[in-house]
């Protein structure tokens, strides 16, 4: 990952032309694709907070999806009505990953307990971001409550989701046969749906965890005899398809904790399409679920 900090005026025009080159030609280096993303990204985050109406507008896409740390998702008119500032901006002590997939740039910010999530969509003027999710997350992890042994129907086999195309019925496909690893309990089972540069990030942990720490964490309730189904079901679901690469923007119902609103993002690679980063932002407005007994098998 390359990073362009603009120190005067004549560096500044230098990046702008980094930006504009790999913009418009499709065949730039990946340095050069990266370098364009990470400063348009600095861009968004200085234009929000100065509070830049103009500069900000012209950085969002048109079906602009932003959850902040409450789970409230908005869109691109209520973000430009009252200007929110970033919980954590790309510059400073922040960590800042970047990972291109064709049409499509993911960006972490990471500070602190601070994460924020920014999708980026290329178009022929420019990249302009598609989704922002950002998450606040505690010093210690909640737990949530006790959870439910039950079979898991939604989303391992049923989902109230109708894909709309081949692509989007695979990337479900996928996802629900990952979806059943975690079930299962299995490492292997969920990790063969997971890209190597995987990361989760939730409002009720307290770090993000990677691929490695996911799969430990499903053997390990595996190798103790855990039966606590802690796959969340799907309430509802919208998806973005960009060749071979996918986003997802959905609402889940977890056993025994708040509904949260899920970020993912799938690419295709050999032939299998992969999750590689999803952040789950809890809506703090809404109940817990609880249950009274446990659901017959």
């Amino acid at each position: 990952m390359n990073r362009c900090v603009v120190t005067s005026v004549v560096l500044g025009i230098v990046c702008a032309a980094v930006v504009h080159e790999a913009v418009g030609n499709p065949l730039a280096s990946v340095d050069q694709q990266e370098q364009a993303v990470l400063l348009v990204n600095q861009g968004l985050d200085l234009a929000l907070q100065k509070a830049n109406r103009t500069e900000t507008d012209r950085l969002l896409d048109a079906e602009l999806s932003w959850v902040n740390p409450e789970g409230i998702v908005q869109t691109k008119a209520e973000i430009l009505a009252e200007m929110p500032r970033p919980v954590a901006v790309s510059y400073g002590d922040a960590v800042v990953t970047e990972h291109t997939y064709g049409q499509i740039a993911v960006v972490q910010v990471h500070s602190g307990q601070a994460h924020v999530l920014r999708v980026w969509v290329r178009h022929s003027s420019g990249w302009r971001v598609l989704h922002v999710g950002e998450i606040l997350q505690p010093a210690k992890p909640d737990v949530g409550g006790a959870g439910i042994e039950t079979p898991c129907i939604n989303p391992c086999t049923i989902i109230p989701f109708k894909p709309k195309s081949a692509t989007e019925q695979a990337v479900v496909t996928s996802w629900q046969q990952m979806e059943m690893g975690a079930y299962h309990h299995s490492g292997a089972e969920w990790g063969a749906h997971a890209a190597d540069e995987f990361q989760v990030i939730s409002s009720w942990s307290n770090q993000p965890q990677t691929k490695a720490d996911r799969v430990t964490a499903y053997d390990k309730l595996g190798e103790n005899g855990v039966r606590v189904n802690t796959v969340a079901p799907l309430v509802w679901a919208h998806m973005w398809d960009f060749d071979d690469t996918v986003f997802m923007l959905a609402q889940h119902t977890r056993y025994g904790g708040k509904p949260d609103v899920a970020s993912r993002v799938w690419v295709k690679h050999d032939g299998h399409w992969l999750l590689v980063v999803s952040y789950h932002t809890t809506i703090k407005a809404m109940p817990a679920l609880t249950f009274q007994t446990t659901a017959p098998e």
